[in-house]
């Protein structure tokens, strides 16, 4: 606790916290079309494949080489990755979704 205190690390926690106007970290969402699973917060990251999505996001996603997520599906929100105002991204247990992307709110 000591290093965490010295080190200003409980500026990282953000359990229940509201980041933005649109997600709360903690929060489940359901999402509103089919989203690609990404290894990182933004479309220069790649697709993550179908087999390293978790096993609960397996049997929410189509059975291709890479991950697709199906619309409806709900997910867990674990951090928020805010690019500007016109793009908010979500970490999911299985990766990354885009909650808002180019104005467009994906999740709900």
């Amino acid at each position: 606790m000591q290093i965490i205190n010295s080190s200003n690390l409980t500026q990282y926690d953000h359990k229940g916290e509201i980041i933005n106007n649109y997600f709360v970290i903690g929060n489940v969402y359901e999402l509103k079309v089919d989203l690609r699973v990404r290894a990182g917060a933004g479309t220069n990251y790649r697709q993550k494949n179908y087999l390293e999505l978790t096993p609960d996001g397996k049997k929410h996603a189509y059975k291709k080489i890479k991950a697709v997520l199906k619309a409806g599906t709900k997910v867990t929100c674990l951090d928020i990755i805010v690019k500007d105002s016109n793009e908010i991204w979500i970490k999911i247990p299985s990766g990354y979704v885009a909650g808002l992307y180019n104005g467009q709110q994906y999740i709900g």
